[in-house]
């Protein structure tokens, strides 16, 4: 075997190649994404300056069944957070299908026709999904849960500790966007799994199921705890719920197969 000698050179000249699909479409890239930016921005002074509404509209659950009591700040600072978090919130929100356009508009000329539609139509039942989920949970639901907290300080009116109890603005805001967004998330995929059940090989779809029953676990639990919820029984009540709605999907995979 005979060993030859390669000697590198220090230094190394890369060339960039002008011809990649970046730079052909580096100027509808930059526009696109300009545009986008700025109209996120837009959408994010509009509802900050709206926020105050925003908030009222976001508390009434609790105003409403709370009304003898109030929502306190510690400090200006404070509220100005929260300002910047419901605007941002809000702005993502509504931004959302100006960004499916611009990027259906960006791959329109590379995609085909029912790929360009399947992509539209998963983004836009995602939107729907988030809005309409948004008002049911702020008419329906968050009242339930104020309901239930309410009733539990009421029982404990006439005990020999008196505690009054007052809530802060920044921890029931911080509370309500993160069980709606657990609601939103945990509707999307019910509805998903149930179109894949209806529509792809049963047997199939009943084996990725059974599978995925210990991921799926984890990232209930996973979610759950990051709600901020320090009751054991309403952290076991969500999980519950959830594990339910995951085994009624495998049952109805069951008896369609």
């Amino acid at each position: 075997m005979v060993w030859t000698r390669v000697q590198i050179p220090l230094r190394v000249k890369f060339k960039i190649k002008t011809n990649m699909p970046f730079f052909f479409h580096k100027k509808e890239i930059f526009y696109r994404s300009l545009w986008m930016i700025l109209s996120f921005f837009i959408c994010w002074f509009f509802f900050y300056f709206n926020s105050e509404t925003i908030l009222i509209i976001v508390s009434s659950p609790i105003l409403r069944i709370n009304f003898y009591k109030r929502l306190i700040a510690l400090s200006l600072q404070e509220l100005f957070y929260i300002y910047w978090n419901v605007a941002f919130i809000f702005a993502l929100i509504f931004w959302y299908p100006l960004f499916i356009y611009q990027i259906s508009m960006f791959l329109k000329n590379a995609w085909y026709k029912y790929q360009l539609y399947d992509f539209i139509l998963i983004n836009c039942i995602t939107w729907i999904c988030y809005v309409g989920s948004f008002v049911i949970f702020l008419v329906y639901i968050m009242p339930s849960f104020c309901l239930i907290f309410i009733q539990n300080e009421l029982s404990h009116f006439d005990s020999v500790l008196v505690l009054e109890i007052e809530t802060q603005i920044q921890t029931y805001i911080n509370w309500f966007f993160s069980l709606y967004f657990i609601f939103t998330i945990t509707v999307l995929i019910f509805f998903f799994l149930l179109k894949i059940v209806l529509l792809l090989n049963h047997k199939i779809t009943l084996f990725y199921l059974l599978r995925s029953r210990l991921i799926y676990i984890f990232i209930v639990v996973f979610l759950t705890l990051n709600i901020g919820v320090q009751d054991a029984y309403l952290i076991l009540l969500c999980c519950c719920i959830l594990s339910i709605l995951y085994e009624m999907l495998v049952l109805l995979c069951c008896i369609l197969y």
